[in-house]
């Protein structure tokens, strides 16, 4: 029992992680927002990966 609840604890830490994504568009790293089961964009836009890893607090960004 105590296992599975550490495993779900991580599970959560990571849905939690991920609901926010810097995403580069044109140059430009675009922050998404995961809402109602898929991707929407939120307007906040940065210059660089680093700036916008650090505001977010995500770890990486993706590029279309």
């Amino acid at each position: 029992m105590r296992k599975l609840r550490k495993k779900r604890a991580k599970r959560d830490k990571l849905f939690f992680l991920s609901t926010l994504r810097c995403v580069e568009i044109d140059g430009e790293f675009c922050v998404f927002e995961r809402k109602d089961g898929g991707w929407s964009e939120t307007g906040i836009t940065y210059t660089t990966c680093e700036e916008c890893r650090r505001q977010t607090g995500t770890d990486r960004c993706y590029s279309l």
